[in-house]
């Protein structure tokens, strides 16, 4: 065994092992989603054809060990297979960014349907599929035991060199003119959060803390509280029998208190970050419990796009980086690159690597996931105790 087919081995080895149970792991973390969006849609799509590629590298690994097995069309169908899954997963990543870009600096216009994103998956498929045709034709097994391209002609090497860099190019300019327009606009809107938070509260609506306590007595007053602030909190006491106390909690009751009610008798301020409800004890009196409003919940939901957003760019860097060595070999014919690997092992090896590297792409969203994706990280833990407890 030589030293690129080491290099073939180790690679199929990880893409294999780390691919299959990985990207399985995202594809069961977003199908479980309910309520899927265009870019759930997109990373479920790319996780299937990330483990498709882990379904491949097994084939390679047998046509690399069993010299019985290695022919001119074996080499064929796994390169041809592999760059299929490559060059999909290449324009996934355009698309992501561009919905991620639409998603961000436009957050009310009307979403792109999981629909519509899944026939963007198909077309990106179709058209890998199409443009990488030609290694039916002029790929073949060296006589050194590596699937090389020969005999192509000039027209179809310079065809093959401008798609291979426009494909490149298109997503390199995508990823940064979409990731710089969101970085701009998650910086306004961080803006124009700090400048609502410092606006003072008397120009913003109620400044007290409206809350409620009802009373067994008869009768009904306002009774104002007067604050450190010098502000006044204001106690609304009303009538409530002592048999009505106890309301089953379901999801328009909060302890015991209509929601809808409460909130149309009294409508929060824009400027309070918190509301209150209440809760009672046995001698009918209910106390004042602050729990969030809505506008804390906008907040967390931007701040889990962001997270997402963050997610998905780390994961186009990387594939970005894998792909520029190939790239930049696409610009030598291939008559050349097989008399540059004829001359030495390590040359072999070095160019092999070159092309090869761009597999390890199939593994690296499912360790990028873990690291930046807090919720993706509890999805997964969901997950495994449900096989731990299975078993």
């Amino acid at each position: 065994m030589d030293t690129t087919e080491i290099v073939s081995l180790s690679i199929n080895v990880i893409v294999m092992l780390l691919g299959l149970s990985g990207n399985a792991i995202i594809i069961a973390v977003y199908s479980r989603k309910k309520a899927k969006k265009s870019t759930d849609t997109l990373i479920l799509s790319q996780a299937i054809l990330d483990f498709t590629g882990g379904i491949v590298a097994p084939i390679d690994i047998i046509r690399t060990l069993a010299n019985a097995v290695k022919s001119d069309a074996l080499c064929k169908f796994t390169i041809y297979s592999s760059r299929i899954v490559a060059y999909s997963a290449l324009y996934l990543t355009s698309a992501i960014a561009v919905d991620r870009c639409v998603l961000i600096k436009r957050p009310f216009d009307r979403r792109t349907s999981p629909k519509k994103a899944f026939i963007g998956v198909v077309f990106s498929v179709m058209f890998a599929g199409v443009s990488q045709s030609y290694n039916f034709v002029y790929v073949d097994l060296a006589d050194f035991g590596i699937c090389v391209r020969h005999g192509m002609p000039a027209a179809v090497e310079i065809a093959v060199s401008i798609l291979t860099t426009a494909s490149f190019a298109t997503t390199l300019l995508l990823a940064v003119v979409c990731y710089g327009v969101i970085y701009a606009s998650i910086r306004s809107q961080a803006r124009v959060r700090a400048a609502m938070v410092a606006v003072p509260q008397s120009t913003v609506g109620n400044t007290g803390t409206v809350c409620e306590t009802y009373s067994t007595d008869c009768g009904s007053n306002v009774a104002p509280q007067p604050t450190d602030n010098g502000r006044q909190n204001i106690f609304i006491v009303g009538v409530r029998p002592k048999e009505s106390l106890e309301v089953p909690f379901d999801d328009k009751h909060e302890n015991g208190i209509s929601k809808e009610s409460n909130e149309d008798a009294h409508p929060q301020g824009r400027g309070n970050n918190e509301a209150c409800t209440t809760s009672g004890d046995q001698s009918g009196i209910f106390h004042a419990i602050p729990h969030r409003s809505p506008e804390k919940k906008v907040v967390l939901r931007s701040r889990g796009d962001h997270k997402t957003t963050k997610m998905l760019l780390f994961t186009t860097i990387i594939l970005l980086l894998f792909w520029l060595p190939s790239t930049v070999l696409n610009h030598v014919p291939g008559d050349v690159l097989t008399t540059f690997r004829r001359q030495s092992a390590g040359m072999n090896a070095l160019i092999y690597s070159c092309f090869a590297i761009r597999s390890l792409n199939h593994i690296v969203n499912f360790f990028v996931y873990l690291v930046v994706n807090k919720r993706f990280r509890g999805d997964c833990r969901q997950i495994l105790k449900k096989l731990w407890t299975r078993n």
